[in-house]
């Protein structure tokens, strides 16, 4: 008999509008675990409506998306792909991600990596780009083992805690 816990599985999908309170609920407690989100604890508030109607505009988007992970029919992380709207970047996305500190070492981050590279590959994407805080050594070495790179810091970027913050601004090319 083995001892080692059975994993659940782990399916990364693209959002969809009826996911959006589940979503709300998750976004608000990674902004509550993590000071390496953009956004801080109390500082979200959607309403139910413009939730949908994110999600909505970015699964109609050729080159946007939100990417869920779930767990045991529990959403555990998401991804945004913000793409560019005029026609001289829309080759280019931002990417903004969480995943909730339960599920930490996981592989959960790697595996909405791995599917942003797959269907990044199906669009008209060529460019991928993120900020992370120089302090936030979890979530650069995952951007590095997905193909990331360091193109520069911005100095006093980010406010946490009344002191300023460098971050790395990240990118990577979709080879095709």
């Amino acid at each position: 008999m083995n001892s080692e816990p059975i994993k659940s599985a782990v399916i990364i999908r693209h959002a969809q509008v009826a996911d959006a309170q589940k979503l709300i609920v998750l976004r608000t407690k990674l902004y509550a675990q993590s000071k390496n989100m953009l956004l801080e604890d109390g500082e979200y508030s959607p309403s139910l409506g413009s939730e949908q109607a994110f999600i909505s505009e970015f699964s109609q988007s050729k080159n946007s998306a939100v990417l869920l992970a779930v767990k045991d029919g529990v959403l555990v992380g998401f991804m945004g792909v913000v793409g560019g709207r005029a026609r001289r970047i829309e080759h280019c996305a931002d990417v903004f991600l969480g995943v909730d500190k339960s599920v930490w070492g996981q592989g959960i981050g790697w595996q909405l990596m791995q599917f942003l590279n797959t269907w990044a590959l199906g669009t008209c994407l060529r460019r991928l780009a993120l900020t992370t805080a120089v302090a936030n050594a979890r979530g650069l070495a995952l951007y590095k083992k997905s193909g990331f790179v360091i193109e520069g810091i911005k100095q006093g970027d980010i406010m946490l805690d009344d002191q300023l913050i460098d971050s790395y601004s990240m990118a990577k090319l979709i080879a095709r």
